[in-house]
């Protein structure tokens, strides 16, 4: 519990600057978004941002459930849920994609699948198959996730036009739809947990058996280099299951085919391998009001004010401590 005031201080901290629809900005700099322009927290609180874009909403969403059920906080149930419904309302045809529309499916999977845990109602689950169907004819036979392009007038980073753009900004490990490339670091990687989350949640075979695909193939792949025992046991970013190497193309300024990233790429593969070798997953390690004693002393720090709503008979039945009578 040594990290848990550290934690919820930090998720109070995104969810007061999430506005009233259920969106942040992709990021907040410090101090070009704050003193420089003059604002405080509460300008983002107030401000109706839109930001339809999984890649960096999504597993916001996804905290904020948790949050809520380790804190019985309302708010941070309200935000999740305003913001996944107007993104599934909007979906496909009015979202953004970052560096591939395959790693947007892939990081909404796990807010709708923690959803259904917590809430399984039929809408909430009618919203987790939508996005299901989108993804599924992306998952290969290997179990590796076919990197996909959006359409180019929603791309942030679509792949480059020409020589001459190679290189200069961030961009897929594909060039064009039908190139045998996965993507570790933005697809795969949250695509896995996600899925498992979904089998528990649903109990649906075919969760589970993508699971199981995925988890078949992440093993077969893992890296062994034993002259680079620094390399030995990671995920790289590219693979082309065709070849059965890691490869795909280096366009992205940063983040090539070749790269390694601890977090984004090793430490979800990795978790989640552990996580199902105890028949476990994200979900089954939250306990409820685990953090609830702590949550007074940080909402008077933060002075965060946001309205404590009326539950709902729904969020009553769901929320944390409800089997006892306690619900918040």
């Amino acid at each position: 519990r040594q990290w848990d005031y550290a934690i919820l201080r930090c998720l109070l901290s995104v969810l007061r600057t999430t506005g009233p629809l259920g969106y942040r900005h992709s990021r907040l700099d410090w101090p070009a978004n704050f003193a420089d322009q003059g604002r405080n927290w509460d300008f983002y609180r107030d401000e109706p941002t839109v930001n339809r874009r999984a890649h960096s909403q999504a597993w916001m969403w996804a905290a904020f459930l948790v949050a809520w059920r380790l804190t019985g906080h309302l708010p941070f149930h309200g935000q999740a849920v305003k913001g996944i419904a107007d993104y599934i309302a909007h979906f496909p045809g009015e979202v953004i994609w970052t560096n591939g529309w395959t790693q947007e499916l892939a990081r909404m999977l796990l807010p709708l699948a923690l959803l259904v845990r917590y809430q399984p109602s039929p809408e909430n689950r009618r919203m987790l198959d939508l996005l299901w169907r989108e993804l599924e004819p992306c998952l290969m036979e290997c179990g590796a996730i076919r990197e996909k392009l959006g359409p180019k007038e929603s791309g942030v980073y679509p792949a480059p036009a020409s020589n001459a753009q190679y290189g200069t900004t961030e961009a897929p490990l594909i060039q064009e739809d039908g190139d045998p490339c996965c993507d570790l670091l933005y697809t795969m990687n949250f695509a896995f947990p996600a899925v498992c989350e979904a089998a528990k949640a649903t109990g649906e075979m075919k969760y589970a058996k993508a699971a199981s695909r995925m988890s078949d193939f992440l093993t077969r792949i893992q890296a062994r280099a034993d002259d680079l025992p620094e390399l030995s046991g990671a995920w790289l970013r590219g693979f082309d299951w065709e070849l059965w190497d890691y490869w795909g193309s280096s366009a992205d300024n940063g983040w090539g085919a070749w790269c390694v990233e601890t977090g984004w790429t090793n430490c979800w593969i990795a978790s989640t391998l552990r996580l199902r070798a105890s028949r476990r997953t994200i979900g089954d390690l939250v306990e409820d009001g685990r953090m609830a004693a702590l949550l007074p002393a940080l909402l008077d720090e933060m002075s965060v004010i946001h309205p404590m709503p009326k539950a709902t008979a729904s969020e009553q039945a769901t929320a944390p401590g409800a089997e006892q009578g306690e619900a918040r």
